[in-house]
């Protein structure tokens, strides 16, 4: 048996594990559905269980956390996560997980560090990592400006997303131009998208139509700025483009770079649901231990398998 002095079967594991990850199934809801199958298993088992039966998938998860990190084109990104320290009080604490998704191949991996985001953790996480590191705003990737071999690569998604946000704020003409360049932008994606061209082409098509748009956009930011409030809505949208405007310029440098962050965001999100319908994490080895299974499950369905067939457990 694949635990030690444990009953369970390697397809019984995976079947809990994948309610759990892919389903969002919590254990209690299994419990419920094992009982109306006539098979009896307490609430305490089913927990023994768990632990090491994630254990199991680690060897996997480090193997395909160095896979990831020796690409060189990575996304990053962030959710929060809610942490209950104490049982007594049950109180929760807003932790964070974080992902890195290999552009290139599909592949991700969670990591936590104590539930913390911080520069340090940024570093000791991406410390071997050489090339393209895309990110939106959050400033402890700023740590990789000017580091050798790596090169910071913007979001357009989250600029626009500020200047949606100054839609009740100002001049409709204001912000109509500005969003109106933006999906110019990525109609000039969507076109090379359909078209199956390569990398290089790619690349040939945005220095030819991309870049005038966003040089377009960089002298309307400086001309724009002085005219309105620095406090604004509008105000703080022109400095946060503006701020990160040479890193969101550098999909141009190569035709494999995406425009935005979203594949990164959409990786992630199979953790925000799982928050929603999951059991609050207690403690710190559990929830380290639980993202062995949260990173194979994504894995397996990057690779179409039957996640109870194909994970080696």
């Amino acid at each position: 048996m694949p635990i030690y002095k444990g009953l369970p079967g390697a397809s019984l594991l995976a079947k809990i594990l994948l309610q759990k990850y892919e389903y969002h199934v919590p254990f209690y809801r299994q419990i419920r559905e094992f009982h109306h199958l006539c098979l009896k298993i307490p609430e305490n088992t089913l927990h023994g269980w768990f632990k090491p039966a994630c254990e199991l998938l680690k060897p996997l998860y480090d193997e395909l956390k160095m896979q990831v990190l020796a690409v060189d084109y990575i996304q990053v990104d962030e959710t929060t996560l809610p942490v209950i320290i104490n049982k007594q009080s049950h109180k929760a604490v807003r932790e964070y997980l974080g992902m890195v998704r290999a552009v290139t191949t599909g592949l991700v991996f969670f990591h936590y560090d104590d539930g913390s985001r911080s520069q340090e953790t940024a570093r000791n996480l991406l410390e071997p990592f050489k090339g393209y590191l895309q990110s939106d705003g959050y400033a402890a990737y700023n740590i990789f400006e000017g580091k050798e071999g790596v090169f910071p690569v913007g979001c357009h998604a989250h600029i626009r997303r500020h200047y949606e946000t100054a839609k009740e704020e100002i001049s409709l003409r204001l912000n109509t131009f500005w969003l109106a360049k933006i999906q110019e932008l990525y109609r000039i994606e969507q076109a090379v998208d359909i078209q199956g061209i390569s990398p290089e082409m790619r690349m040939s098509k945005r220095q030819e139509q991309a870049l005038p748009i966003l040089d377009e956009l960089a002298q309307w930011m400086e001309t724009t700025y002085p005219k309105v409030l620095p406090k604004s809505r509008m105000g703080q949208a022109i400095a946060y483009a503006y701020i990160f405007w040479p890193r969101t310029r550098n999909y141009l440098k190569d035709g494999r770079l995406k425009i935005d962050n979203n594949l990164a965001e959409n990786a992630i999100r199979s953790i925000a649901l799982s928050k929603k319908t999951s059991c609050l994490v207690e403690i710190m080895r559990r929830r380290k231990t639980q993202l062995s299974s949260v990173h194979c499950w994504h894995h397996a369905k990057h690779l179409k398998l039957i996640p109870e067939n194909g994970l080696p457990i």
